[in-house]
């Protein structure tokens, strides 16, 4: 562990005051900052902190400047203001952000035998892709795809893809026709991302591309259907690593069976191969057909659901859940070259009519006040 996840970082109080947004509590920590619920004229915010020190490479910064390019995009938190400020003797980045209502890894573990109904598992699955379509149209590469960092948004009802730290982007200018290319594979890139859904070439330190962030997708999904994957209590990388290179299709056994025709494309894939999303999409439509979900039922954790007054409606109780389960589950524990990173979870949205009011601050200035980190 390094000496600055071992020291005790400055933290922003309750009812603090950080650049015009008042701190209602703090939702999540990590190695080298938190997430606070903040709010700002009655509207509810997730701001996330970076503190700046010889150990720390700007995390932060990387993700802001992604996030920025994916505010066309209905998968991503909408983002509200991004700087660098003085505290405490120290320099801190900040980031205003969407709130979400949960992790999509929480709601999953609220549920009987932690998993989601076909109907619900599948839904979320699409959804999923459709954020990374999103994100790799825009010549950007995730590397740390899985539920818990990706959060509900009730308003909405969209997952939204965050944790946005480890992204890269994939496609570079060509000097000499000046049209975008692929960029090549590195010798060397380290490990990036989270053992549990990583590929099997992001296990052995390969280059990542859009195939990488399908096979996260992919594991994800599964557990989606069943709440669990084989390897789920193995400790050790290189024996998830063998045990993933085994399975095969019999991972999709209790899954629809699209998905192994899914798994079969992404097989295929190369490092710097396009995806063919459109193949994928119509086989979710063709899954849905031939299951009769239909996109207006109430999902799992949703008012209507059969499951929802039993194991949804105390949003307290699970709260506190949430928050004993920051730093212990696997899903929440995202590795750059072996070091832990910030993770970023969500917390109880804000109504349909606050989501309204957001209308009345449509562009917080992303640099009004201190340095602009990008």
């Amino acid at each position: 562990m390094s000496s600055s996840s071992s020291c005790a970082k400055p933290e922003f109080r309750i009812g603090e005051s950080v650049s015009g947004f008042e701190v209602i509590k703090k939702i999540g920590s990590g190695g080298f900052g938190a997430v606070y619920k903040v709010q700002k004229d009655g509207i509810e915010f997730a701001l996330k902190t970076e503190f700046i020190d010889d150990e720390s490479d700007d995390t932060l910064k990387n993700e802001v400047h992604m996030l920025r390019l994916m505010q066309w995009s209905p998968s991503f938190c909408r983002l509200y203001t991004a700087k660098r400020l003085p505290w405490q003797n120290q320099k801190v980045n900040i980031m205003v952000m969407t709130l979400c209502t949960r992790p999509v890894s929480r709601l999953r573990r609220m549920m009987p035998d932690r998993h989601f109904t076909k109907s619900t598992a599948a839904r979320l699955s699409l959804q999923l892709l459709e954020a990374l379509r999103d994100l790799h149209i825009s010549g950007i590469i995730h590397r740390d795809v899985k539920a818990s960092n990706c959060g509900w948004h009730a308003p909405t009802r969209r997952i939204l893809l965050f944790d946005l730290g480890f992204s890269r982007k994939y496609l570079e200018i060509d000097p000499i026709t000046t049209k975008m290319r692929h960029r090549a594979a590195r010798k060397d890139p380290g490990f990036m991302g989270t053992s549990k859904y990583c590929s099997v070439f992001a296990h052995d330190e390969n280059e990542q591309g859009r195939r990488d962030d399908l096979w996260a997708w992919l594991y994800s999904t599964v557990e989606f259907f069943l709440g669990t994957l084989p390897w789920s209590d193995e400790e050790k990388s290189v024996r998830v690593s063998n045990m993933k290179k085994k399975v095969g299709r019999k991972l999709f056994f209790k899954c629809p069976r699209e998905f192994a025709l899914m798994y079969e494309h992404i097989r295929q894939l190369k490092y710097d191969s396009s995806p063919d999303y459109q193949m994928m999409t119509n086989l979710f439509k063709q899954m849905f057909i031939r299951l009769d979900i239909e996109d207006s039922d109430p999902l799992d954790f949703e008012q209507g659901s059969i499951f929802y007054d039993e194991y949804f409606v105390s949003q307290t109780d699970s709260e506190k859940e949430l928050n004993s389960d920051l730093g212990t589950s696997d899903e929440l524990e995202s590795h750059h070259n072996k070091r832990s990173e910030v993770v970023t979870i969500g917390s109880k949205t804000d109504s349909s009519e606050t989501e309204n009011k957001l209308g009345r601050i449509p562009d917080l200035p992303l640099a009004s006040i201190g340095q602009s980190i990008v």
